[in-house]
């Protein structure tokens, strides 16, 4: 799989993750950006799944949501080359 599938794969997981999330939290994406000192519509476009994050956003963004970080990339697996023909996915 190239990278920018995985890229996509890894965003649209997170993507779901962050909301259901924010969902169980009870939070306002605006709640969220001021708890996690992320900008409200960069919170807009990892929830629609239009950018990848970094990881101290992962980090900022489950602290403000009380969750350990790999809550929000949980779905995310990479397996090497020699297992599969491209290399990498996302599950």
């Amino acid at each position: 799989m190239p990278t920018d599938e995985l890229s996509e794969q890894a965003a649209a997981s997170f993507a779901n993750k962050l909301r259901e999330a924010r969902g169980k939290a009870k939070m306002t994406q605006e709640r969220l950006a001021h708890l996690s000192s992320i900008d409200r519509s960069q919170i807009g476009h990892l929830e629609a799944g239009r950018k990848v994050p970094k990881l101290d956003t992962i980090i900022k963004l489950a602290g403000a949501l009380n969750i350990e970080p790999c809550k929000l990339i949980s779905d995310v697996r990479w397996v090497p080359p020699s297992e599969t023909p491209g290399g990498v996915r996302a599950i």
